[in-house]
């Protein structure tokens, strides 16, 4: 069966697949670079002392596809750095870098929540294997 989801970013002139058999058939996907991004929907995903830090609903696949990109050449440190910041935005990210009390337990779901709102996967993606001296790379 044909796949006929809508692209969910504004300006963009949609195309519905039919039976996909060759690609003169399916058409032009037309994009704009000057269209306005529409307006994201967030929801919260964690709260320090009654702050809430909120995630978009529905990301760019924009992050997605750039976060299995640094995953893929950069390893899963420099990818986790990238997947919160853009979907924590610094703020919540530096909340959560400062908050003293953090556990492995409440970074991996932050992480992994990030990571599955962004990439609709169910499960963290494995980047390749890297030898690192601490989570930052660096040696301490």
């Amino acid at each position: 069966m044909a796949d006929t989801r809508r692209p969910r970013s504004a300006g963009a002139d949609v195309v519905e697949p039919t039976a996909i058999s060759t690609a003169p058939e399916l058409g032009v996907l037309k994009l704009s670079t000057k269209a306005e991004a529409p307006e994201v929907e967030m929801i919260p995903l964690f709260v320090i002392d009654d702050v809430e830090y909120k995630v978009p609903v529905e990301p760019s696949p924009r992050i997605g596809l750039r976060y299995l990109h640094i995953l893929s050449t950069d390893g899963e440190e420099k990818a986790a750095y990238y997947m919160l910041t853009k979907m924590l935005g610094e703020e919540g990210y530096e909340a959560l870098m400062n908050y003293e009390q953090l556990t492995q337990d409440q970074y991996d779901f932050v992480l992994t929540a990030a990571i599955r709102i962004a990439t609709g996967k169910t499960e963290r993606p494995k980047g390749p294997a890297r030898r690192r001296n601490g989570p930052s790379g660096r040696r301490s």
